[in-house]
């Protein structure tokens, strides 16, 4: 595990702002162009899986330049471990919001840009398949889609990606997602399409408006 003062490639840790399964997000120093930046590093058993996974989240993002659409700025490896430098964003989880409301008219206006991002990637033929409270970040301008780790293009834009996209890898029988906020469609593996996004972006709007997690 990174610690403060460390470095990573051209990156000086300064602090671990979260944690997950598979690795660590961090808030680092870009030594080479002199900002700070949301360094996320995958430290899980499989490396070979992890860094495909992390290269295919890194493409997908990087294809989508809007405001309610976090940045990628880099993407890499330090001895065997994969590493991808993000914006670095000062504010909370729309999940905090939930427990937590701020006037309606300033939930429906986070809402309203979850909705512009995800039109963005539509129309870039891109499914996100994983839109919750947890995978939206708000800061002072508004709300940001994040973890384009499971989107997939759709059969249509499929041919628009020239670099192969490594697919994602899950146990026979199982889905990708997360169950709660999931279509029918995607929990009973049909062909998905931005519908499913619509469904889920539906339930996490019940739950912002109604505070009820």
């Amino acid at each position: 595990m990174l610690v403060p003062g460390q470095s990573f490639d051209r990156y000086v840790v300064e602090a671990m702002i979260g944690q997950g399964g598979m690795g660590a997000v961090f808030r680092a120093h870009d030594t080479r162009l002199r900002r700070a930046v949301a360094l996320k590093v995958l430290t899980g058993s499989f490396p070979a899986e992890g860094r495909a996974l992390l290269l295919r989240e890194a493409r997908i993002a990087a294809t989508l330049n809007h405001p309610n659409v976090v940045m990628v700025f880099d993407v890499g490896e330090v001895e065997g471990v994969p590493f991808m430098a993000m914006e670095l964003l000062d504010g909370r989880s729309l999940r905090h919001y939930v427990k937590n409301p701020p006037p309606m008219p300033q939930r429906l206006r986070w809402l309203l840009d979850m909705a512009r991002g995800l039109e963005v990637a539509h129309r870039a033929g891109l499914v996100h398949r994983d839109i919750k409270p947890a995978n939206v970040f708000v800061t002072a301008e508004g709300a940001k889609v994040l973890d384009f780790g499971l989107a997939k293009p759709t059969e249509a834009a499929r041919a628009n990606f020239t670099a192969p996209m490594p697919a994602v890898q899950t146990v026979a029988g199982s889905t990708s997602g997360t169950p709660r906020y999931m279509a029918p469609e995607q929990l009973f593996q049909s062909a998905v399409d931005p519908r499913v996004d619509q469904y889920s972006w539906g339930l996490t709007a019940y739950e912002l408006i109604t505070c009820v997690p």
